[in-house]
C-alpha cells in the first residue's frame, strides 16, 4: 500500500511541491526497474538502488530501494528547473529520517 504526502510552500523562487510516497519493496522494486530501462540514472549512496528520471519539466523523480522498502520522491517548481543535485540532496534528507 503507498503512503503518499504531498507538502507545498512559497520559496524565493515561488510555489515549491514535493511529493513523497512510501512503497513496499516489490512495488519500488518495480518503479525502479522501469525507470532505470527509460533512461533514468543510477544514483549511487542512496539506498541500496536508487535512480533519477528527469521530466520534460525540468523537474526530477527520484526512486529509491532501502531496507524499509522504499519511496518516490518528485518536486516541481513552477518558473525554476529543480537540479539533480537539490533532488539528491532532498532524497538524502527523506532517508535519514525514515
Amino acid at each position: 500500500m503507498l503512503k503518499n504526502t504531498t507538502c507545498t510552500w512559497t520559496g524565493s523562487t515561488g510555489i515549491v511541491i514535493l511529493a513523497i510516497s512510501d512503497a513496499q519493496v516489490q512495488q519500488i522494486q518495480a518503479v525502479v526497474n522501469g525507470a532505470e530501462s527509460a533512461g533514468g540514472k543510477d544514483v549511487p549512496g542512496l539506498g541500496s538502488k536508487a535512480v533519477i528520471a528527469s521530466e520534460a519539466s525540468g523537474d526530477f523523480i527520484l526512486y529509491v530501494l532501502d531496507a524499509k522498502g522504499g519511496f518516490g520522491l518528485s518536486i516541481h517548481s513552477p518558473g525554476q528547473a529543480v537540479t539533480e543535485a537539490q533532488g539528491i540532496s532532498l532524497a538524502k534528507l527523506v532517508e535519514g529520517r525514515r
